[in-house]
């Protein structure tokens, strides 16, 4: 007995070692990302403090939408000036962001807890993951209801979603015939993959799809294995949890085990009694879940309101259905396999979904070499799984043609994971057809997937190859893989802090610099004057500022001389130094136009309250100084605005 407990321990131990890992991985990016700058994070977490704050489910008919309609959503907002920072590059988290005193003064100065109208994602997102959360959050109260703690307490349960995922991903595949070692190192790959890092750290219904659609799988294949009806039953409750989680998994995770339960069923020759019982143990929970979320839902559904606006109705409005799917099928393969197509940048290059955390490995040239092996490495797994599936089907009809049409019907659908992914594609397509006549998918939609997406290209696409080389190939892909997510990681952590957090501010006497009428260069790539919460720039021609709104001017600055980055820009208005700005931000414009990458970080921004203007015109001027800290060029950069 005591030898079979070790055997079970030495089991254990790979797959644990590779859920703690990314779990750790994820933990730490939890408390790096600021509060508020994951994608739309703002909305979800609204969402689940209504819910905690009402306890109780709401309905859509209740009251009026609103965007913000939680207190604490608001306070955040604002006191965390997370807006600012997401629509505003050179804009960081305050210099004490993350000390102790920071979170006490954000705790101390938070409001009593109220909610004014119903979140604006009830109409568009299933209630599931949002409730699990606010329940998680009822549970961590009683240990702690400061603010701070029920935030990281909401993003902590993402990460305890992305773990069950984690743990049901290695146990589908072990039932799929991979080794212990195989599967933790996969494991391991996929998990500390930047996009996976930033996904399961935040607030993010993605989380919950992960854990449920995994979960959907094993059970699938268990019962596909052993024929229990408890099986049946435990993924029954996982098909209602993808239901609850995201509406868009819920169509091809359900179609893929209920064609493989039919296929298995025809294969045994059940009776037809057995198939709807089969069926009825598998739906029922999802029914349920259906009912709960039309009372949510009642008094209309939504779709997201990039959809809605009038332009992007329908694009068959727009041309012909002939060349709409042929547009549609260039900008899907842009988007998958360009340099500079959304999905793939999102998914390889950038972390989040603003595209402004770039992901620099070493330097910007090898980055730039790396993405152009994934991308011929992408085109060619592709075209071998495209051939390993037309020559799998080509086996089923000739199967079909010897009268084994039970077993072809099985063989096609006895794996959910390539079904599952197969008309997921199939499906978001269509979809982006109608809606949008382009594919529009960031590579963040692609997380609850990410299984079937490495299981397709490690071991589907090299079936058309020997066994022993198929192997290789999966060692190969895996081992691969696993680097580019190790070296990936280390350099999104670089990136994210010098994305969010300060450039420091050069020590600078500017009445001891040598002033210089000209030489050097300074380019403004925009300035404007920010509106009202959420913060977005608003451009006027010539520049009209509102009273009291700031002003916004971004651009980059280059020593010409010494042939380096500035070290730092000095704004004047009406002739006073006001403001010294760090030069150092990322300005991949500045590059590509100057076909120089050495302006790749000339980048500056900075805002500018005017609330002490007067009312009238201004000029604002900008001088550069050098690299070495001892000239100030004049650069003839001036700008006329107008205080209103």
């Amino acid at each position: 007995m005591a030898k079979k407990n070790g055997s079970i321990g030495l089991k254990v131990i790979p797959p644990l070692i590779a859920i703690l890992l990314s779990v750790a991985m994820s933990c730490y990016w939890l408390w790096r990302i600021p509060i508020f700058l994951g994608a739309d994070e703002y909305l979800h977490a609204d969402y689940i403090f209504c819910l905690y704050s009402k306890k109780k489910l709401i309905r859509q008919d209740e009251s009026a939408k609103v965007p913000l309609a939680h207190s604490f959503s608001r306070y955040l907002l604002n006191a965390s000036g997370a807006q600012l920072v997401k629509w505003h590059e050179s804009e960081k988290v305050p210099a004490n962001y993350g000390s102790k005193e920071f979170f006490r003064q954000l705790d101390l100065s938070a409001p009593q807890p109220s909610v004014d109208g119903c979140p604006v994602l009830i109409g568009t997102y299933p209630v599931g993951y949002y409730a699990l959360t606010a329940i998680w959050l009822f549970l961590a109260s009683g240990f702690s209801s400061s603010l701070t703690v029920l935030f990281f307490a909401s993003r902590f349960f993402s990460i305890l979603l992305f773990a069950t995922g984690l743990t049901f991903s290695y146990l589908t595949l072990r039932e799929l015939g991979i080794s212990k070692w195989r599967a933790s190192l996969s494991l391991l790959a996929i998990g500390l993959l930047p996009l996976v890092s930033f996904v399961s750290s935040t607030l993010q219904p993605h989380n919950l799809s992960f854990a449920a659609i995994n979960a959907c799988f094993f059970f699938a294949l268990r019962w596909r294995r052993a024929a229990a009806p408890i099986y049946l039953i435990y993924l029954g409750l996982a098909l209602a949890l993808v239901s609850a989680a995201k509406y868009q998994f819920f169509f091809p995770t359900a179609l893929a085990v209920l064609l493989m339960i039919v296929s298995k069923d025809v294969l045994r020759k059940s009776t037809v009694m057995t198939f709807f019982r089969h069926l009825a143990i598998v739906t029922m929970p999802s029914m349920f879940a259906a009912m709960i979320q039309l009372w949510v839902n009642h008094g209309g559904w939504e779709y997201p309101a990039h959809t809605s606006q009038p332009h992007k109705k329908l694009a068959f409005e727009l041309a012909t259905v002939q060349n709409l799917f042929l547009k549609s099928i260039t900008t899907t393969l842009n988007s998958l396999y360009c340099y500079e197509g959304t999905c793939f940048k999102s998914f390889w290059r950038c972390i989040g979904c603003w595209f402004d955390i770039r992901l620099i490995l070493f330097s910007a040239k090898f980055t730039h070499i790396i993405c152009d092996v994934i991308e011929g490495a992408s085109i060619i797994v592709s075209m071998l799984t495209i051939v390993s599936l037309l020559r799998i089907w080509y086996g089923l009809l000739r199967a079909v043609r010897k009268n084994h049409f039970h077993l072809a019907f099985h063989t096609a659908f006895s794996n959910p994971l390539l079904t599952c992914y197969f008309i997921f594609f199939l499906s978001i397509f269509g979809l982006a057809l109608i809606f949008y006549g382009t594919f529009v998918l960031q590579g963040r939609h692609w997380f609850s997937l990410v299984l079937p997406v490495f299981w397709s290209a490690a071991v589907v696409a090299p079936r058309i190859f020997k066994k022993n080389w198929r192997d290789k190939w999966f060692l190969f892909a895996t081992a691969t893989l696993l680097s580019y997510s190790m070296v990936a990681s280390y350099f999104a952590i670089k990136a994210i802090n010098n994305r969010y957090y300060s450039i420091a501010v050069p020590s600078i006497n500017i009445n001891s610099l040598i002033a210089i009428p000209a030489g050097t260069a300074c380019h403004v790539d925009e300035i404007n004057y920010i509106t009202e919460n959420p913060f977005y720039t608003w451009r006027t021609s010539p520049l009209k500022v509102p009273k009291n709104r700031p002003l916004y001017i971004e651009g980059w600055a280059f020593d010409y001389p010494m042939h380096k980055v500035a070290s730092a820009v000095v704004i004047y208005v009406d002739g006073k130094a006001i403001w010294t700005t760090a030069v150092g931000l990322e300005n991949t414009k500045a590059a590509v136009d100057r076909q120089d990458e050495a302006y790749r970080y000339s980048g500056f921004g900075q805002i500018i309250p005017t609330d002490k203007f007067r009312p009238g015109w201004h000029i604002l001027k900008i001088k550069v100084v050098s690299n070495d800290r001892r000239l100030l060029y004049d650069t003839n950069s001036s700008f006329k605005f107008l205080i209103e």
